[in-house]
């Protein structure tokens, strides 16, 4: 799978139990927890009627 290559960084502190269940998703996805967290502020985004 070709992954996008993108520009920007976003750093976001979060503690370790939501660590820890974001970890489990991309696991099971087999994504990585940035590709997982990315995935998640788009459809957020999205939800919002913000277009990216």
């Amino acid at each position: 799978m070709r992954r996008k290559r993108l520009t920007g960084m976003l750093c976001v502190k979060i503690g370790p139990k939501i660590k820890e269940q974001i970890a489990r998703v991309s696991d099971s996805r087999e994504l990585t927890l940035s590709e997982l967290a990315r995935a998640y502020i788009e459809e957020g985004l999205a939800r919002d009627g913000v277009t990216c």
